[in-house]
C-alpha cells in the first residue's frame, strides 16, 4: 500500500472527482496509487464525509517486555554480566525462558547496560554491487 504523503494533494483529487472535472486514471497517476485504490479512498471519502486518514497505524503492533521478563534479563545480567547473545542462552538453560536476543539488548539500553553503537547501524552495500 501507498503512503500519500500529500494530504493537501488528495483533499484537491477527491473534490476534482467528486465534481466530475478529471477522470480516475489521472488523479489516480498524480497521487501514486492505481485506479482501483483511488477508488476505494474516494468509497471511504463519500461514506464518512471527510478526506480519510492514509498511512496512519501500518505494520504490525508494537509488543510490550512483560515485566517478569525484564526482571529475569536484570537479575541474570547482575549476576552474569554477559551480553544479549550469551543472556539468551544462559536464561534458556536455567529458567526454561526463550527470550530473543533483541528483546534482551533492548532491556539492557534501557536500563544503560548496553549502548546503541552507530556503526552498527550502517546499511551494508549488497554483494554484487561491490
Amino acid at each position: 500500500m501507498v503512503k500519500i504523503k500529500n494530504k493537501k494533494r488528495l483533499k484537491w483529487a477527491l473534490r476534482q472527482y467528486e465534481n466530475g472535472k478529471e477522470e480516475q486514471k489521472y488523479l489516480a497517476e498524480v497521487l501514486g496509487v492505481t485506479p482501483r485504490r483511488f477508488r476505494q479512498i474516494y468509497s471511504e471519502y463519500k461514506t464518512m464525509g471527510e478526506v480519510p486518514m492514509i498511512g496512519k497505524n501500518l505494520g504490525r503492533p508494537r509488543k510490550t517486555i512483560p515485566e517478569s521478563h525484564e526482571t529475569v534479563i536484570l537479575e541474570k545480567y547482575n549476576k552474569y554480566r554477559l551480553n544479549a547473545l550469551y543472556l539468551e542462552k544462559v536464561i534458556y538453560a536455567e529458567n526454561h525462558v526463550r527470550i530473543p536476543h533483541n528483546t534482551i539488548h533492548q532491556v539492557l539500553k534501557k536500563h544503560g547496560f548496553a549502548k546503541e553503537e552507530t556503526s552498527k547501524q550502517k546499511r551494508r552495500k549488497k554483494w554484487d554491487q561491490v
